[in-house]
């Protein structure tokens, strides 16, 4: 934060930070994002994508569905 060549966004940073508390509380919920995707088995790709889209912060539909198809969920 303090190098004055680095391009800070103070928001995106916030939301790292609550990106990074919410991915532990689904550990400790789940034991791994794994299990926690698991969990999720009944819904289609598109409706996993809008779950973590208001699950987690400046997450849009184009991450999640990019996230899914690389995790191998679809």
């Amino acid at each position: 934060m303090e190098r004055p060549n680095v391009v800070r966004n103070f928001r995106k940073i916030g939301d790292i930070i609550y990106n990074a508390k919410e991915f532990l509380k689904i550990k400790k919920e789940y034991g791994s994002f794994s299990n926690f995707l698991k969990s999720l088995g009944e819904m289609d790709g598109r409706e996993v994508s809008k779950f973590l889209m208001k699950r987690f912060k400046h997450v849009g539909e184009y991450t999640g569905d990019y996230y899914l198809h690389c995790v191998g969920y679809r």
